[in-house]
């Protein structure tokens, strides 16, 4: 807020505080802050903690204050109250509220503070700043026939029913109690304002505040001309105090002072000295229904209705009005300004002009019971088809007579004489808006005959350097085709070569790694010959050595056996035996029972075949078998042959062979 009170309850501005002091808000009448930083407009502030029953947010903008300083301290920040609900206006003069807007708002804020003041019966002025979205190109602007036409991609308000029935319905722009102005530049420019509520297109569906995208009005506004508006329309500015009490100038109050005035006024001009009010119809028809004449002289039979509210006057109000009259000529008079609240009053004024050829407005103001204005109006097509209102008549009430038989004059000429002339005057104007915009519209057919030419020309240029560029781009076409083919050929020239290449390196490298393979094959053969020669010769020195092994042990077997004193062993570890009985000579397997005393029979005992043909001689004597003896062998040393033994792989897994193999054939499994 920019306005706040001090200690002695005295309106001070922000640019007028006293370093010291305390300043209390005029709502909640807490102490505030003041807040006067480098960024944003100095304004006043609630402490953090502080609940202020003025819930609306208010704009603290240096635009929103520049506009504020344009009217007296005494009509700044005026607090409203309807019952508990407390709310503080941005301006307030003489029953109108203004309200600044900078920032978006929601659907339901600007209908709540609008249904909040009309509740008190005081007219919204609205002026929203559109200047950055304007400077963005988000709005555009155009002049057509006198008419300044805007449309835009954003709306101002977001609208929660798009392609639904409009939100803001109630608030057409057509509504006199409602306006809304747009600013779209600086104060500094000309055309900076544009009225949206001035345009009234009654054959046209009524717009909403929000919902449209696209309209027409018929001027500019400056800023000194919107306060100029201000101050003309609202008769200047007026002492709010009272309006801080609770105190509200209500429509009965404007109703009945209107219905005080014009009872004056019949009673001066028809010379009665009390003319009658609120005459039911039925006491001049069998009627039941409960309507009434505002005013009527039955001298004169004649009789005056007085609309204040729009709704209330019908269709069917007329017809009965009209109907029950028998004889009485009736004079409709509407209220100008609060009259079409529901943005039907247009419309019922034209129902009016269709029976009496005009309509009469009547503004009253209720503070002041002698100031009443009349103004004679009609309604007209203009050249576009859009009603015009046309008036004819506008002045004082007095300087309006009304005479006996029921015709009304101003300033000493009749209505109807002053109508014609008007209509008249509104026929030439007519005719001269028609000549010119067939003037016009010749001029601009001409105009775009020329431009078709000149777009033709223009088009035929293009057409022919499209066709040139298209030739050269075939020509540049072919060219790079031309460099293409023999690059490619220079490529695939240059690839067969390296092919060939490649394919006699290939061949040479064949051919010597074949003359290789060969002499390795040749070595191989030669050491697979020798080493085969060198095994036959081994095993040769192998078979020679056994056999003259065998041959020493066979000459000196006989010889072992005959003493007792060691065993006889042959070169594989077997023992031999000789039997005591037949005297056989074999290996130990032979016998059944052998050995005895060392020194006595050792090497002696009795084979199988004596054992099983004379059994008695294994008790005929006490033979000691003496313990067996182990082994003594090498168990790296194959027993056969004597060589060395290795681990070797078979189908059946890994075991112990003769490296003499395949002379020798000893193996033996691994035991695990």
């Amino acid at each position: 807020m920019y306005i706040a009170l001090n200690e002695n309850d005295e309106r001070v501005d922000i640019k007028h505080v006293i370093t010291g002091e305390i300043y209390y808000c005029p709502v909640c009448h807490e102490s505030l802050l003041i807040r006067r930083g480098q960024v944003k407009q100095h304004h006043f502030a609630h402490k953090k903690d502080t609940q202020c029953k003025d819930s609306w947010k208010h704009d603290m903008t240096e635009w929103h204050y520049s506009w504020q300083e344009c009217f007296p301290i005494e009509n700044r920040e005026i607090v409203m109250r309807s019952g508990d609900v407390i709310h503080r206006t941005d301006v307030f003069t003489n029953g109108t509220v203004i309200e600044f807007q900078h920032s978006p708002m929601s659907p339901e804020e600007f209908k709540e503070r609008n249904e909040f003041y009309n509740s008190l019966g005081y007219k919204v002025v609205w002026v929203f700043d559109l200047i950055d979205e304007y400077n963005k190109g988000r709005i555009r602007c155009s002049e057509c026939n006198g008419y300044i036409y805007f449309e835009w991609n954003t709306l101002l308000v977001p609208n929660p029913h798009k392609g639904k029935e409009k939100v803001f319905k109630k608030y057409d722009i057509i509504n006199g109690q409602i306006e809304v102005f747009l600013q779209i530049d600086d104060k500094e420019k000309e055309k900076a304002m544009v009225c949206v509520s001035k345009k009234t297109k009654l054959n046209w569906k009524p717009y909403s505040v929000w919902s449209f995208t696209r309209f027409p009005s018929r001027r500019w506004y400056s800023k000194n001309d919107f306060i100029s508006y201000i101050e003309d329309t609202l008769d200047g500015l007026e002492d709010t105090n009272e309006h801080q009490d609770g105190y509200t100038s209500t429509e009965e109050n404007i109703s009945t002072a209107s219905e005080i005035i014009l009872k004056h006024w019949l009673n001066d001009n028809l010379q009665l000295a009390n003319i009658e009010t609120k005459v039911p119809i039925t006491a001049f028809s069998d009627t039941t229904k409960k309507y009434e004449f505002s005013f009527i002289s039955r001298r004169y039979r004649i009789a005056v209705n007085y609309c204040h509210e729009g709704e209330n006057l019908t269709e069917e109000n007329i017809q009965i009005l009209e109907e029950n009259a028998n004889g009485i000529k009736i004079i409709f008079i509407n209220n100008s300004l609060n009259f079409g609240s529901d943005g039907k009053g247009a419309e019922e004024r034209i129902k009016i002009q269709n029976r009496q050829g005009y309509c009469l407005l009547l503004t009253v103001d209720a503070s002041s019971s002698d100031k009443a204005d009349l103004r004679a109006v009609y309604y007209e097509k203009d050249f576009d088809g859009i009603w015009r209102e046309l008036i004819f008549a506008d002045g004082d009430l007095k300087n309006f007579r009304i005479k006996h038989d029921g015709k009304i004059m101003f300033k000493d000429k009749y209505l109807t004489d002053l109508l014609a002339s008007s209509k008249e005057q509104f026929d030439v104007n007519l005719d001269n808006e028609r000549r010119k915009a067939e003037k016009q519209q010749a001029e601009s057919l001409k105009q775009q005959k020329l431009e078709e030419e000149r777009w033709r020309e223009e088009q035929k240029k293009r057409l022919e350097e499209a066709e040139k560029q298209r030739v050269e781009k075939i020509k540049r076409q072919k060219l790079e085709e031309e460099q293409k083919r023999e690059e490619q050929k220079k490529r695939l020239e240059e690839t067969e070569k390296q092919r060939a290449e490649r394919f006699n390196k290939q061949r040479l490298e064949e051919e010597r790694w074949r003359e290789e393979q060969k002499k390795r094959l040749e070595d191989v053969e030669k050491q697979r010959a020798k080493d085969a020669e060198q095994r036959r010769l081994e095993e040769e020195r192998v078979d020679e050595e056994k056999k003259r092994c065998d041959e020493d042990f066979r000459r000196n077997l006989e010889e072992g056996l005959t003493q007792q004193e060691t065993q006889v062993r042959d070169r594989y570890g077997n023992r031999w035996i000789r039997c005591e009985f037949c005297g056989r000579i074999s290996k130990d397997s032979d016998f059944v029972s052998f050995g005895g005393p060392i020194g006595v029979h050792l090497n002696l005992g009795t084979c199988k075949l004596c054992y099983k043909s004379n059994p008695g001689k294994k008790t005929s004597q006490n033979i000691v078998m003496p313990e067996k003896t182990k082994k003594e062998c090498d168990s790296t040393l194959c027993p056969e042959c004597g060589k060395k033994l290795i681990e070797r792989n078979g189908k059946n897994g890994r075991f112990i062979g003769c490296t003499g193999f395949p002379g020798c054939r000893y193996s033996r499994s691994i035991r695990q």
